[in-house]
């Protein structure tokens, strides 16, 4: 079974002024039905194909001849619940046992396609639980079944009822930049539902605008100013306990001279013993 690749026009990127060779081309599609009992199929595929040969433990798997092909079915109602899952792997690079995950894909029943989709993805199906490629195809779910909603008129009607400010908001505002509820967008398109105050913060930003090294700072503010005032208290107290052993020791040296100028006899004693002294020596 060979792919070969879809002819599409050029690219919105730069040309490439270099050499350079194909080695490997992934391709992700998913198509939505809108059935007639109020339900909706998405079908999803993911296809790996290489142009050269490549040589795997299982075989030589020629350029050309896909090395996945991983199809996923789900049913989900109006709400974006999935009610039925199947998957199939129709190209897999170890045959006979990669296939065999596959009816635990069943399991995405239950799940909500915008409500938690991913985590719960993660939780049932991630790593050894499932297949690397059915699980990653998986996560275009979501926002495919999302533009299937977009472009059905009747779901078209009842987006505008809502944009006019009835029943529950639209669900696509604040899911992109585009249509965040501040923005000029949802002003134009959804009046109703513009909400200046509401604007989610930038990159480095709180949502009042000031920056959020500013607000850290404002933060830190409080705690600077008591390590600050506690600093302030404890040099006021050692100044004040410094203060009193000068005072004290200044109180202690006045008594002791005033003291000694009250008993002056005491003080000269020494010395006229001295003298009586002196007087005996001689002959």
């Amino acid at each position: 079974m060979r792919f070969a690749r879809a002819a599409s026009s050029s690219m919105p990127l730069p040309s490439v002024e270099y050499p350079r060779t194909p080695m490997h081309t992934r391709t992700v599609r998913v198509d939505a039905y809108r059935r007639d009992d109020g339900h909706w199929d998405l079908e999803a595929e993911l296809v790996d194909v290489k142009p050269h040969d490549v040589p795997l433990q299982s075989g030589v798997r020629k350029g050309g001849d896909p090395m996945h092909v991983m199809r996923l079915r789900v049913v989900i109602d109006g709400e974006f619940n999935i009610v039925d899952a199947i998957a199939a792997s129709d190209a897999v690079p170890y045959p006979g046992y990669c296939e065999q995950i596959v009816g635990d894909y069943g399991k995405l029943v239950g799940l909500n396609l915008v409500r938690g989709f991913r985590a719960g993805l993660r939780d049932r199906l991630a790593n050894r639980d499932g297949c690397t490629h059915l699980t990653e195809l998986a996560q275009s779910l979501p926002t495919a079944a999302v533009q299937a909603f977009a472009g059905d008129e009747h779901r078209r009607v009842e987006m505008e009822r809502d944009a006019n400010g009835q029943e529950k908001r639209p669900f696509q505002l604040d899911r992109c930049h585009a249509l965040r509820s501040d923005g000029p967008a949802v002003q134009l398109y959804y009046p109703a539902w513009f909400r200046a105050e509401t604007r989610p913060a930038r990159a480095g930003h709180a949502p009042d605008g000031s920056t959020l090294e500013m607000r850290a700072a404002a933060i830190r503010a409080p705690a600077a100013r008591s390590a600050e005032a506690s600093s302030t208290e404890a040099r006021s107290t050692e100044a004040r306990s410094t203060e009193a052993r000068s005072t004290e020791a200044r109180s202690t040296e006045a008594r002791s001279t005033e003291a000694s100028s009250a008993n002056p006899r005491a003080t000269d004693a020494p010395a006229i013993q001295d003298s009586a002294a002196s007087r005996e020596e001689r002959p």
